[in-house]
């Protein structure tokens, strides 16, 4: 389908649906007499007590208490202001408190900061920063045969100030009119969650034959779209771009093809011209060094009685070319640089130390790495020629050793056997009293302190 009337058909589609209305009933809040609440009865049980704690730093950790009792009744004592940091301790039936322990502040004696409840279950129902390390001085309990209902707070001292208890009795039976509200809550709590199953139901079924309906009339228009006169239109069109597209594409590959032809020749005469002007270089620079090598100034540069000195085609610095050291003259047979360089550009070998100058690097490489693992010295696992301690010679057609210690491979000069257990030690790894000749490997119990 055409790109063009695929996105004109995208935009044809139902937007989502929201409900406006909520599904919920709102009920309007009926305004009662403003009175206070009834205090706990005589026969009320304490079921929950609330602990509110500080938020704030430097105050005490407990600011107020919270009861709640069977009869849906409350009292509270301190700040019971703050619920968002309040610890709730629930009671179990038939459990009272007996004991409650107080902890206070070790920095600020009147400060309470944890509190502990005892339970006639003899439980510990703890609240506070930090729950541990009760005092019995501290503690405020019940007398024998009563239980704790409550206390009151002594907001000088931030402590609790006296309890409100109550003899302890038998939990009478529940009334006959508990059971008949209890058993009408839960009938009422049934129906109510039927009700709101089965409506929700209903509004699932509204809801989709809505959105079905919605499909179906947005359905219709993108049917009325592609199949109108200016859809057709667009589908000739990109036909006709795509025969255009095509063409091209071919015309692009021709011209290409061209290009790419030209610069092969192009390259081909670059090419030319750079070799020509290196060796025009070249020879320019080989001019200057004859012209001053053979001027009055290289004739100064003689000694009296002496051949005359050498300029050096890389640094121009004078040198004789006799007394040139080994390791500044290139080891590649044929090289000019020993006669027309001073060395300046000569580096040893990383495997044999060989000196190569950079001209010849690559072609000493080449040959290095298949000639170094024949010869006298060279260790596998450094890919190293040690030329100090051995003689590098060519081991090919000759009696190959390998060092006990270092598995360096060496010839039959270059190294010493062990009388006791015939191994073989490199002049490498050999130092002035190694225990050669006595007990020197682990085979015989060598000392690994006096190993290389």
């Amino acid at each position: 389908m055409s790109a063009i009337i695929e996105d004109a058909l995208s935009k044809l589609h139902g937007s989502p649906i929201s409900d406006a209305e909520s599904d919920v009933e709102s009920v309007q809040e009926e305004r009662f007499e403003k009175r206070e609440p009834l205090l706990p009865g005589e026969t009320s049980i304490l079921r929950v007590v609330h602990v509110h704690l500080s938020r704030r730093r430097y105050n005490p950790n407990v600011d107020g208490f919270t009861f709640e009792y069977d009869d849906c009744s409350e009292r509270t004592a301190g700040d019971a202001s703050d619920w968002l940091d309040a610890k709730t301790l629930a009671l179990e039936p038939g459990e009272h408190i007996v004991e409650v322990q107080q902890k206070f502040s070790q920095y600020r004696p009147n400060h309470l900061v944890a509190v502990r409840l005892r339970t006639t279950r003899d439980r510990l129902l703890p609240a506070g920063r930090d729950a541990r390390n009760f005092r019995d001085r501290d503690a405020m309990k019940a007398p024998a045969g009563e239980t704790i209902q409550a206390w009151t707070w002594n907001p000088s001292r931030f402590r609790l100030a006296a309890l409100v208890t109550r003899a302890v009795a038998a939990e009478a039976p529940p009334t006959l009119f508990r059971l008949a509200a209890t058993a009408a809550g839960d009938k009422m709590r049934a129906e109510k969650r039927a009700c709101e199953e089965t409506g929700a139901a209903e509004a699932a079924t509204l809801r989709e034959d809505f959105e079905r309906s919605i499909a179906d009339v947005y359905g219709r228009a993108r049917d009325t779209l592609e199949a109108s006169e200016e859809a057709r239109r667009v589908r000739e069109l990109e036909t006709q771009l795509a025969f255009a597209a095509k063409a091209l594409h071919v015309r692009r590959s021709a011209l290409l093809a061209e290009a790419d032809a030209s610069r092969e020749a192009l390259r081909v005469d670059y090419d030319a011209g750079r070799r020509a002007q290196r060796a025009d270089r070249k020879r320019k620079l080989d001019e200057l060094h004859d012209e001053h090598q053979n001027s009055a100034v290289g004739g100064a540069l003689t000694l009296a009685g002496s051949t005359p000195l050498a300029l050096c085609r890389d640094c121009s610095g004078r040198f004789d070319p006799r007394r040139l050291a080994k390791r500044r003259r290139c080891v590649v047979a044929g090289c000019s640089s020993r006669d027309n360089n001073c060395g300046c550009g000569v580096t040893p070998c990383g495997r044999c130390n060989a000196p190569v100058c950079a001209a010849h690097a690559s072609q000493h490489e080449a040959a290095c790495e298949d000639e170094a693992r024949e010869r006298c010295g060279y260790t596998e696992d450094d890919d190293y020629l040690q030329t100090g301690v051995c003689c590098g010679s060519d081991l090919r057609g000759r009696t190959k050793y390998e060092c006990f210690y270092c598995s360096t491979v060496i010839c039959g000069q270059c190294h010493e056997i062990c009388d006791g257990c015939d191994a073989v030690w490199c002049n490498a790894c050999l130092k002035m009293n190694s225990g050669v000749g006595e007990s020197c490997c682990r085979d015989c119990s060598f000392h690994t302190d006096l190993w290389v």
